[in-house]
């Protein structure tokens, strides 16, 4: 792991199926929902990592604190990007924001754990089959 603060992640996608509010139960709003740009916000902070990753390692997120501000609509382009600020051993703290073509839509912080994926899964598939 060589993660540097100030190592920055942008992901772009046009609001589209999947993404927005009414594809989450909310019938009629056409715009970006929460849980969407909450998504492209976790991209945006795995790919800002990702060259400082040995092959094994992936990282997840474990806390998140984003304020939507503003609606994009559907068609439009939306841009979130995540800044390494703090790492902390294998904890990695992101200043985070997202952009539409006119307003600030979304910031916040987010902190994402980097682990070793063969020791993880191994983890997990334990206490999928109730091992201790």
């Amino acid at each position: 792991m060589n993660i540097q603060i100030g190592m920055t992640g942008e992901v772009r996608r046009t609001v589209g199926p999947g993404m927005i509010a009414e594809d989450f139960g909310n019938d009629g709003v056409r715009v970006l929902a929460t849980p969407a740009l909450i998504a492209l916000i976790e991209e945006a902070g795995a790919v800002a990592i990702a060259p400082g990753l040995a092959p094994d390692e992936r990282s997840l997120g474990t806390h998140l604190d984003v304020k939507h501000l503003a609606a994009t609509p559907a068609g439009m382009e939306v841009v979130a990007r995540a800044t390494v600020v703090a790492v902390e051993g294998r904890r990695v703290y992101y200043q985070v924001e997202a952009h539409d073509a006119q307003d600030k839509v979304g910031e916040g912080r987010m902190e994402r754990f980097v682990v070793d994926l063969p020791r993880f899964m191994q983890r997990v598939e334990r206490k999928r089959v109730g091992a201790p």
